[in-house]
């Protein structure tokens, strides 16, 4: 008699239920778990396997072949524990066996293959580190950033970092740095401080009966010294020098 395809899944199903015993929870907890690591393995190692560094980087395309190889015997193996099919369980003890020998001589022929992959994996973080702003509103982002430095002015924190300005934006770290090289062509610090150095500029000819490393410290300078050198790169002038010409050198920032 000829199975139909429900009726044998129906069956598959029932023989499943009929002889499961706790020698089968040995089997599928592990399988399950082995099955979650190398999906999230996957996942994290994703840059690895795009095509260009597959063709570039060796050890990428062991460790692609090494996820697969598991995943499918580990599909063999379920499909012997629903069905109940000794061939299954045979072609899976075999691709095991092969999948071992294989790793026993990588292990072998490149003995170092784990720390070359760890080398790649670095390189190719570093790579593809610039395309993390794929996707994202721009104008969100400038416009969030506008709201923090013109109208909150969280410049005038001392302890401002790229990390907690980031937060501020809710982006990462990497995708703040990107966007003001890639977008603003300025580092972090500069951009920083050239909107300490526009609102000092400001105070310096607003307020003269305040001392200039009071000024200084307002806008988010740490002490006299980076205020001075900071203030020089972006004006040409010292404070004083500044304040003595009268000169709104803010403009030329």
């Amino acid at each position: 008699m000829i199975l139909q395809p429900d009726e044998s899944l129906r069956q598959g199903l029932q023989g499943f239920q009929a002889g499961a015993s706790a020698y089968d929870l040995f089997f599928v907890i592990p399988l399950f778990m082995l099955l979650a690591y190398m999906i999230a393995l996957l996942f994290r190692s994703r840059l690895l396997f795009r095509f260009t560094v597959l063709k570039d980087e060796w050890t990428a395309r062991i460790l692609l072949f090494l996820i697969l190889a598991t995943l499918l015997n580990h599909g063999v193996g379920a499909f012997y524990l629903l069905f109940r099919t000794k061939t299954m369980i045979l072609i899976s003890t075999g691709m095991l066996t092969i999948s071992l020998c294989i790793s026993y001589l990588i292990g072998r022929l490149y003995p170092t293959y784990f720390q070359n992959l760890q080398i790649a994996t670095e390189k190719t973080m570093q790579r593809y580190a610039r395309t993390l702003l794929s996707g994202a509103d721009l104008e969100l982002v400038q416009s969030r950033l506008n709201q923090a430095m013109e109208i909150s002015c969280i410049y005038r924190d001392e302890e401002l970092t790229l990390s907690s300005l980031a937060d501020e934006l809710e982006l990462s770290p990497h995708q703040l740095s990107e966007y003001l090289n890639n977008n603003l062509g300025k580092s972090f610090s500069k951009f920083v401080n050239e909107f300490r150095t526009k609102e000092a500029c400001t105070l310096l000819l607003q307020k003269p009966y305040r001392s200039i490393l009071d000024i200084g410290f307002e806008v988010g300078f740490r002490s006299k010294t980076s205020f001075h050198r900071v203030f020089m790169q972006n004006t040409g002038l010292t404070p004083s020098e500044f304040r003595l010409r009268g000169t709104d050198s803010g403009a030329n920032l």
